[in-house]
């Protein structure tokens, strides 16, 4: 019976981790959204190239993109040239 219990709350868990992640995703702001975006249809795009083709300031992509690291939203997986991003949604 308590593994019964277990079963039923881990798979709890699990929806209530989805539903976190999409209100986590529309909780984000314009400018966030459209660099996830781009990362995700392009891992290798550079930051010059977010700031090109979203119309966006270095400072606001800089600032952006560290939100989203510490949301957990993204990671930079290699070096700065030839690395490439993960975005984790």
């Amino acid at each position: 019976m308590k593994s019964t219990e277990v079963e039923l709350n881990v798979e709890g868990s699990d929806n209530g981790v989805e539903r976190g992640v999409e209100r986590g995703v529309e909780n984000l702001s314009d400018k966030q959204k459209i660099i996830l975006m781009l990362m995700k249809t392009e891992p290798k795009i550079s930051k010059r190239e977010i700031q090109i083709r979203s119309d966006l300031s270095k400072k606001a992509v800089d600032y952006n993109i560290e939100v989203l690291k510490r949301l957990g939203m993204i990671k930079r997986i290699g070096s700065d040239r030839g690395g490439i991003w993960k975005v984790n949604i």
